[in-house]
């Protein structure tokens, strides 16, 4: 089974524990919100897309509203793991911020083609 992982990376692609950017732990203020970045490995299927939701929706509701997740590194995604993000979509808009793909795998965008999403969901390149 191929390893599945979520991790958070500032704008600069820096590891972060907590998806915060800045120097001192804190989001930098710009006057525009920072995007969380999460960068997503492996395959998101069934088994994998709750710890997926878990992970979208803490961001979330702990206040980053704006969301971008990078799916470079995705390996596979079904169905499920095409829900969560919509459903994550959904629930960023309901906080008055968005979520954006990043960089989808050529077997997302196949997905997203299949399901007539790639319009849907905004998608970075």
């Amino acid at each position: 089974m191929t390893e599945f992982r979520v991790t958070f990376v500032d704008e600069g692609g820096h590891k972060s524990a907590n998806g915060v950017n800045g120097d001192n732990g804190e989001p930098e203020d710009n006057g525009e919100p920072e995007a969380a970045v999460m960068a997503v490995f492996g395959e998101v299927d069934l088994l994998t897309s709750p710890e997926l939701r878990r992970s979208l929706f803490e961001v979330l509701d702990g206040g980053r509203t704006n969301v971008v997740v990078d799916l470079a590194g995705v390996e596979f995604i079904d169905a499920t793991g095409i829900g969560v993000l919509v459903g994550a979509a959904n629930r960023a808009r309901s906080l008055s911020g968005s979520l954006r793909l990043r960089a989808p795998s050529r077997a997302v965008n196949r997905v997203l083609d299949a399901v007539h999403l790639n319009g849907t969901l905004a998608i970075e390149s």
